[in-house]
C-alpha cells in the first residue's frame, strides 16, 4: 500500500475505532472529542495524515471548522493515493470535498462535479448521484442561475427522502431556502428551512452542523418576511449552535442578531 499509512491489525481496528468516533462526534456537535479522537487515530498512522475514509472524515471535520488549509493538504493527496492502491470506490467522496472546499473558496467546483458523474453514470451509487444535486445546486445558486439550482435541489430531494439519506435531506432543504430566498419568495423559504430544522433535531438524529444552518436559514426566512421577533429567535438558536461547534461563520449569526435590536 502507497501513502496508507501501513497500520495493521489491531492498529488498523483501533484507528478506524478512533476515526469513526471522532466523525461520530464532529456531526453531533462535540468538536472537542472529534479532536480528541483524531488526534488519537493520527497517532497510529506512520504518515502524516489519515487517508481513506478515515481522511475523508478528518477533511470534512477541518472544513466544516473552517480550515481550509488543513482540508486542503488531505483532500489533495487522497485521490491519488485512493488511484494508486486501487480504491476507486472512495474516488467520488474526495471529488465530493473538492467541489466543497472550492465553493468555500468561491472557486469553480465543476470538475469534481463531472467526476462525481462520472463515477455515478457507471456505478448508480445513490448517495453520490444525490450529493452532485447538492453540489450543483449550492453551485448554481453562487451563479445566480435560481432556475438551474431549484432543480438540482428538488431532484436531490426527491432521491433523498426516498432513499433515506437524513442528512442530506437536511442539507437539500437548507440550500432550498435558499434559493427561495434569492428567488424571492420567502415563505417557501421559511417552510423549507423549519422541515430541515425539525429534521436535525429529531431525537433520532442529532445533526449539530444541520441544525446550526438550518436555524440560520429560518432567521433569514423571518427577516425576509418582516418579522423580527421570530428572527431573534432562530438567530438566537443558530448562535449558541454555531458557538458551541466552532462554526466559521458564527461572527455572522451575532452580526444578524445586532441588526435585530
Amino acid at each position: 500500500r502507497v501513502g496508507a499509512g501501513r497500520v495493521g491489525g489491531v492498529q488498523w481496528r483501533a484507528q478506524s475505532f478512533a476515526a469513526y468516533a471522532a466523525h461520530a462526534a464532529h456531526q453531533a456537535g462535540d468538536p472537542a472529542t472529534a479532536q480528541a479522537e483524531f488526534a488519537a487515530a493520527m497517532a497510529l498512522e506512520t504518515d502524516p495524515l489519515l487517508y481513506s475514509n478515515r481522511g475523508q472524515w478528518h477533511a470534512r471535520h477541518h472544513l466544516d471548522s473552517g480550515d481550509r488549509p488543513a482540508c486542503r493538504a488531505i483532500v489533495d493527496a487522497g485521490p491519488a493515493i485512493s488511484l494508486r492502491n486501487g480504491w476507486n470506490y472512495e474516488l467520488p467522496g474526495w471529488y465530493a470535498l473538492l467541489a466543497r472546499l472550492a465553493l468555500v473558496e468561491q472557486q469553480d467546483p465543476q470538475p469534481h462535479i463531472t467526476e462525481i458523474r462520472n463515477w455515478t453514470a457507471r456505478s448508480g451509487d445513490m448517495e453520490w448521484i444525490i450529493e452532485a444535486h447538492l453540489l450543483s445546486a449550492r453551485h448554481a445558486l453562487a451563479q445566480p442561475d435560481l432556475a438551474t439550482a431549484r432543480a438540482e435541489a428538488d431532484d436531490g430531494l426527491r432521491q433523498a427522502r426516498l432513499c433515506g439519506y437524513r442528512l442530506k435531506e437536511i442539507e437539500l432543504l437548507v440550500t432550498l431556502s435558499a434559493i427561495h430566498l434569492a428567488w424571492p419568495d420567502p415563505a417557501q423559504a421559511l417552510a423549507a428551512a423549519r422541515q430541515a430544522l425539525d429534521l436535525a433535531t429529531s431525537p433520532d438524529c442529532g445533526y449539530a452542523s444541520g441544525e446550526a444552518e438550518a436555524a440560520q436559514a429560518w432567521g433569514q426566512a423571518f427577516v425576509a418576511l418582516g418579522q423580527p421577533e421570530q428572527a431573534r429567535r432562530a438567530f438566537t438558536q443558530a448562535q449558541a449552535v454555531r458557538e458551541r461547534i466552532g462554526h466559521p461563520q458564527t461572527q455572522a449569526t451575532c452580526d444578524a442578531l445586532a441588526r435585530l435590536a
